[in-house]
């Protein structure tokens, strides 16, 4: 049996994923987003979508999933939160130090009663044991911010959802 001739859409669609192969190609047709090939499979799984077939001209059936096009933007946001969430909020847990050393310098500049002016006034005076606090109060402070925001990864990881949890 001969091999089928690619459709006018499946070509439209080879020209635009030749383009942007390394993103998912939400594919309009009609009322639908539709998903083809690898796209498709990683969508069906991250999104809980049903994964089909088309007849496209090649030996095999194009696998496919889609979506309606009034309520793509929430399946969109479902796999964007999925894959940046978590390094945005292990950057801003890493940034927490940076933030607590600004937070000093502010203090100690414009003569706030804080933390980081005690700790100024404490180096200034030499005073080892409220040095040693401070440093150990902003030492806890940090790591369990960061340890908020691993629980948080780890909460968010899509491999946890689906069997066992952390």
């Amino acid at each position: 049996m001969a091999k089928a001739k690619i459709s006018p859409m499946m070509d439209q669609y080879f020209q635009i994923k030749k383009d942007y192969a390394d993103v998912i190609l939400f594919f309009r047709l009609g009322d639908f987003y539709e998903m083809f090939f690898d796209d498709a499979k990683i969508a069906s799984k991250e999104l809980d979508l049903v994964l089909t077939g088309r007849d496209c001209g090649q030996a095999e059936r194009a696998p496919m999933c889609g979506v309606p096009f009034h309520s793509a933007d929430s399946y969109i946001a479902n796999l964007v939160s999925r894959f940046a969430l978590p390094p945005l909020i292990t950057m801003l847990a890493q940034s927490f130090g940076f933030m607590i050393a600004g937070s000093a310098m502010v203090e100690s500049v414009f003569s706030i009663p804080g933390l980081g002016s005690m700790l100024v006034t404490a180096l200034g005076a030499r005073d080892t044991i409220t040095i040693n606090a401070c440093v150990l109060l902003t030492a806890v402070i940090f790591v369990l911010v960061n340890f908020i925001a691993d629980c948080v990864n780890a909460f968010l990881n899509p491999q946890n959802q689906k069997g066992g949890g952390l």
